[in-house]
């Protein structure tokens, strides 16, 4: 990943939206990303969030999946509706098979990540995120670093890495 003397990473400052029902993953989130350099703002359901990503326009917005009121496959075919491709929009899910992907992805998604999310595998994601239509293949974004943020690794479990994570950023800032 690129990176500026600072060693941040070298697109930080985006605007993203969090869209989590769960307040503790939400906040997590919500203070990584800060950290990481981004301007965020939250919602905690599906409705809140179409409401703010119409309202608010980020960038991109990073949904989970298991949300009320609107699931996040009906977030993301509401906003791709109403916003096209003015917004990359990031499923961020604890569901994590193959036909997961499919289906997220299909209700346009542009990427699919399974949490817990590494924060290097997230912030290689964000730098890459772009709102142009030819987002499918951007120049200078390599297939392996695609793949890498579709596809989680292998060795991957679920369970808390909160405390992991922040060690991580440490290093990342």
């Amino acid at each position: 990943m690129n990176r500026t003397k600072s060693n941040r990473p070298a697109r930080a400052g985006r605007h993203i939206l969090v869209v989590e029902d769960n307040p503790d993953g939400r906040e997590t989130l919500r203070v990584l990303l800060e950290l990481l350099g981004h301007r965020v703002d939250v919602a905690a359901d599906g409705s809140e969030g179409v409401a703010k990503a119409l309202a608010l326009r980020p960038e991109i917005a990073v949904v989970d999946i298991g949300l009320p009121v609107l699931d996040g496959y009906q977030v993301a075919r509401q906003l791709r509706a109403a916003l096209g491709r003015d917004i990359f929009l990031i499923a961020h899910t604890g569901y994590g098979q193959p036909e997961d992907r499919q289906r997220a992805l299909a209700a346009g998604f542009d990427l699919h990540l399974v949490k817990p999310v590494e924060v290097e595998e997230l912030s290689a994601c964000l730098s890459q995120a772009t709102v142009d239509p030819c987002f499918r293949r951007p120049p200078g974004f390599a297939a392996e670093q695609r793949a890498a943020c579709l596809d989680p690794p292998p060795h991957r479990k679920n369970g808390n890495r909160v405390e992991e994570n922040f060690r991580r950023l440490d290093r990342v800032r």
